[in-house]
């Protein structure tokens, strides 16, 4: 499987780890045996997510014996684990979106998480967890670990989660990491953009990373945060805006540009980066004439084009077919040259997104 050899500091996703936030066992009226509420607490350590959720039915007591997309004694309902959650991600190399690469849970019968799956053009790998209380997992015959960074939870997210898959090697000697973006959810739940009715605005948090491609040693690359990020989906043109605002100091990030990802409901895509006026590092800012760039008159607008790759991408989950929460990814690597495979000095920047629908 292709990696993205990127180093990320990760202090502030670890730092919202641990066994709390999910309580989908004590939803009135769905009532879980004591090896499913087990399996919520542990489940906790790795994802914000609700463990199990019923689709249809009547509030009647779960079959005990119940799994993911099987009918369980919920009425006529059924009972989803997170086994029916898909994470996408980002390319590895930041050049085409790989609508092949795919990221899931593989749960016991009781829905407790016990490896991660990817599934990449036919290539499977399944990292299997380290132990119950944690959100590391292993492939041991590779001494090879991953660990699933995901903060959904810092905004209360049931359905969806986003965040980062972060591996590494015991036989790397510089501890080089490699980071994948990922955002989904649970299948069940997603609403397709044209099912939704009306205009909304989701407020959550951008979470990403740039720096010159390939970079994977510390301090090659500058961390981003904003916790203040708002997406906007509208209902009349089709079009997704995301803004995070990367300007200020935040969660000890430096600061960096500000950051509107469109996506147009033809499926094409533009990033405008603004104000940069803040930016402390010459290799964190774009170029124009081989000359570093702090402000442009109406923005640095980006393209797909032969010097600029990019995708921008979001999904919605909820009940009813009612988007309550969003989750997205957006990047994009930046080439001074026609040749931009060969260009040793283009910038990559991506960005997850996480949020809920404004009421």
């Amino acid at each position: 499987m292709k990696k993205l050899a990127l180093v990320l500091s990760l202090s502030l996703l670890t730092a919202c780890g641990g066994g709390s936030g999910n309580s989908d066992y004590n939803t009135p009226g769905e009532i879980f045996t004591p090896e499913q509420r087990l399996a919520a607490e542990s489940n906790a350590y790795v994802t914000g997510m609700k463990s199990h959720v019923i689709i249809g039915g009547s509030d009647a007591t779960v079959n005990p014996n119940a799994r993911a997309t099987t009918s369980g004694g919920h009425g006529n309902g059924k009972l989803y684990d997170l086994e029916n959650v898909i994470f996408q991600s980002a390319d590895k190399e930041f050049s085409t979106p790989d609508e092949d690469l795919t990221i899931t849970f593989v749960t016991d019968d009781n829905g407790k998480i016990i490896a991660v799956k990817s599934m990449d053009d036919g290539s499977v790998d399944i990292f299997d967890r380290h132990d119950d209380k944690s959100n590391r997992f292993d492939i041991p015959e590779e001494k090879l670990h991953a660990r699933v960074n995901l903060i959904g939870k810092q905004l209360g997210l049931a359905y969806s989660d986003f965040g980062f898959v972060q591996t590494y090697k015991d036989s790397d000697p510089d501890n080089h990491m490699f980071i994948m973006p990922i955002a989904g959810g649970y299948q069940e739940k997603l609403v397709k953009a044209e099912e939704l009715t009306k205009d909304i605005t989701f407020n959550g948090i951008a979470i990403g990373s740039v720096g010159e491609a390939n970079s994977n040693v510390e301090g090659e690359r500058l961390d981003l945060y904003d916790s203040n990020a708002t997406l906007v989906f509208n209902k009349d043109t089709g079009t997704e805006t995301l803004t995070a605002d990367f300007t200020g100091k935040s969660h000890q990030n430096d600061p960096w540009y500000k950051v509107v990802a469109t996506r147009y409901n033809d499926g094409d895509a533009q990033i405008v980066f603004t104000d940069g006026t803040n930016v402390e590092n010459d290799r964190f800012m774009f170029r124009q004439d081989g000359q570093t760039v702090e402000n442009f008159d109406s923005g640095k607008v980006v393209n797909n084009s032969p010097e600029n790759k990019l995708s921008v991408g979001f999904e919605y989950f909820g009940d009813n077919k009612t988007a309550q929460e969003s989750t997205g990814i957006i990047y994009f690597q930046k080439s001074e040259t026609q040749d931009a495979s060969q260009d040793p000095n283009k910038i990559d920047f991506y960005m997850g997104f996480g949020g809920v629908a404004k009421k």
